[in-house]
């Protein structure tokens, strides 16, 4: 299930996990951030955070990192989803 948590001033919700479900990904609102490029010129940036609530019944902590890591992955670059 995704949980959305979009209000500007959302940094991090933790949804219940309700019977029949594993696992829960919030995602919070768009926040502004100064960053470093590639040449090392700041840059302006936007960013979310996202967070994992699951059964530990069923899902360890480092497969939900892993599952964090490859969303992280498809939203930072979603060029590489679609199909070749």
């Amino acid at each position: 299930m995704v949980s959305l948590h979009t209000e500007p001033d959302v940094v991090l919700a933790g949804p219940i996990v309700f019977p029949g479900q594993t696992c829960v990904l919030a995602i919070g609102g768009t926040h502004d951030e100064l960053a470093l490029d590639a040449t090392g010129q700041v840059v302006a940036r936007k960013f979310v955070n996202l967070s994992a609530v699951y059964d530990h019944r069923v899902v360890n902590g480092r497969e939900a990192v892993a599952f964090l890591q490859a969303v992280k992955a498809a939203l930072e670059a979603p060029d590489r989803l679609t199909e070749e």
